[in-house]
């Protein structure tokens, strides 16, 4: 119930639920062989914070970094600055293009925009479009919904 106040309350209520190696809290989302979790993680000079990140264990030699951005009905930068956010923290933590996150490269940092919404159906065709083209400098963008009733959806796009 807590959720429905703010973005900061979403936020305490996932991490509070997400675990490090086999995570059973929306693996889809956040990953299951979580090995490190991060919370408002510092991207750069400003105010600029990544919501979470976490990093997840594929095999011995593969990782995925997924930058998390949530949005809440009551954030206070909207959904339409996710797309924004999110090409900025890409830029920031890849390595190849002189960024700061450690073997974090096109092929293995994954940007996730997850939307709690009173009903699915909240995200804008350009706010899709935009994360949809991150294809081009990340791995597999996804964005997520999940209601006030728990339940996940992912938006898919061709």
């Amino acid at each position: 119930e807590s959720i429905k106040k703010s973005e900061t309350y979403f936020q305490a209520f996932i991490l509070q639920n997400l675990k490090v190696e086999n995570n059973d809290f929306y693996p889809e989302i956040f990953g299951r062989n979580i090995i490190w979790i991060g919370n408002e993680v510092f991207a750069g000079s400003g105010m600029q914070k990544i919501d979470i990140l976490t990093i997840e264990k594929i095999n011995q030699k593969e990782l995925i970094f997924r930058i998390i951005e949530l949005k809440h009905p009551k954030s206070k930068m909207g959904i339409n600055f996710a797309p924004g956010q999110l090409e900025y923290y890409i830029n920031w933590a890849r390595e190849d293009i002189g960024g700061h996150l450690i073997g974090g490269r096109k092929f293995n940092i994954k940007p996730v925009l997850v939307v709690l919404a009173k009903k699915f159906g909240v995200v804008s065709d350009i706010v899709v479009n935009a994360i949809k083209n991150f294809k081009d400098i990340s791995f597999e963008p996804e964005i997520w919904e999940i209601n006030f009733e728990g339940e996940a959806r992912r938006i898919s796009y061709s």
